[in-house]
């Protein structure tokens, strides 16, 4: 039996626990929200230069298939409400540039035993002149069960279900929680410890297979002045100490819609924000509609 049928068969037909109507004012509004960064993406032991671009909307996603929905394809029944997150980074090393992609989908409402921004589902893939990988992750209540497909010899694993804590963080998932679209993820001066499964991207570019381990979340007692290209923003700060790794500081608008502002890490990666706009962003595909970049700082 596959994995997506296993997880099918552990669903509820209705969710728990449904999002805010304040979330869905602005989350259901049709439009993306598109954000770029000036990137500093640490590879092959040097710091490289790029840029990011992290994409959130809201969209219908089957259960089952564990895919974006086309409309009236799937029974109600079947239907999860997602925010997806995609994350793209853009840098070169040497003579070629990497191209990556991560795709996260964290469920809005809870159900299925599991909570509300859970994630259902999370991608990764990289593109650069030696050749390319992908990788897919699909997470039940107590599960998750990992694909990967990879031109590195030494990185070829068979797929494989591993069971997980209940209150597992995956890394992938932090710039969705740390914004805190309907509640805050954690309190003003609060910490708390919690099992942690490291980026896609950080697993694959560390050639090292997937183990889960801990991590502390601290939020900063007090909001801070943080400028970036794109003007001075008023944020929250949230540090990830990952156990044996690097910590990681997220700074997140306090103001709503509580965008992401930067993030810097002890292992050298860090990102400012250039600029950011809420746009119907797969509409605008015909020529001309390059000048749309300028809105999001590109």
């Amino acid at each position: 039996m596959g994995a997506r049928v296993i997880l099918a068969l552990l669903a509820c037909a209705a969710p728990a626990q449904s999002a805010s109507p304040a979330f869905w004012a602005h989350w259901g509004d049709g439009n993306a929200e598109v954000s770029s960064y000036d990137l500093v993406q640490p590879r092959y032991g040097e710091l490289r230069q790029g840029t990011a671009v992290l994409i959130f909307v809201t969209e219908d996603f089957s259960w089952s298939e564990r895919v974006k929905a086309d409309p009236g394809a799937h029974p109600d029944a079947d239907l999860r409400k997602v925010i997806k997150l995609n994350q793209n980074r853009d840098f070169q090393t040497g003579i070629y540039p990497y191209h990556t992609m991560t795709s996260s989908f964290l469920r809005v409402d809870g159900g299925d035993r599991m909570d509300p921004f859970d994630p259902i589902k999370v991608t990764f893939s990289a593109q650069e002149w030696c050749g390319m990988v992908y990788d897919e992750l699909v997470m039940g209540p107590t599960s998750v069960h990992v694909t990967a497909h990879t031109y590195f010899d030494s990185d070829t694993t068979a797929p494989a279900t591993h069971k997980v804590p209940a209150d597992l963080v995956y890394e992938d998932s932090v710039p969705v929680l740390v914004r805190g679209l309907d509640t805050p993820w954690l309190a003003p001066g609060a910490t708390r410890t919690v099992p942690w499964w490291p980026a896609q991207m950080a697993q694959r570019f560390a050639h090292e297979p997937a183990a889960i381990g801990e991590a502390t979340v601290t939020r900063a007692a007090a909001s801070a002045p943080k400028t970036v290209p794109a003007g001075t923003f008023t944020v929250d700060e949230f540090t990830v100490a990952v156990a044996g790794g690097p910590t990681t500081s997220w700074f997140v608008e306090s103001a709503a819609p509580h965008r992401i502002v930067a993030w810097s890490s002890t292992a050298g990666e860090r990102a400012e924000l250039r600029g950011s706009d809420r746009l119907p962003y797969w509409q605008l595909n015909k020529p001309g509609d390059e000048t749309y970049r300028a809105r999001v700082g590109l």
